[in-house]
């Protein structure tokens, strides 16, 4: 559903800060995380206000950028911490949650 996506951007969001220093020497910075955020702020208004066929075409746009975003910051985040088993599964993407199986699943 919508809000598992924005939760789930939320906690991938909490990840990516934590890590900045990480993410930063590797080409994703605070600007980058801040407006991925901002995203999310927006989908989720857009929901609240929007009529049904209205966030049809608002929302669909809003809702890839931020899937799109999302799959970088754990594409990224897998290969940093691809020696650390705890870190890595922090940027575990969730088929459920995104709409598509993480690459390389069994799903």
């Amino acid at each position: 559903t919508d809000q598992l996506l924005i939760q789930f951007c939320n906690e991938k969001l909490v990840c990516a800060a934590r890590d900045l220093a990480e993410f930063t020497k590797n080409g994703i910075n605070a600007n980058f995380i801040v407006a991925l955020a901002h995203k999310c702020e927006l989908y989720e208004s857009t929901l609240d206000t929007t009529s049904p066929l209205q966030q049809s075409t608002d929302s669909k746009k809003i809702e890839q950028e931020i899937k799109d975003s999302i799959g970088a910051i754990c594409e990224l985040g897998r290969r940093i911490w691809s020696e650390n088993p705890s870190k890595f599964r922090d940027y575990s993407l969730v088929s459920s949650n995104l709409g598509s199986p993480e690459p390389g699943s069994a799903s």
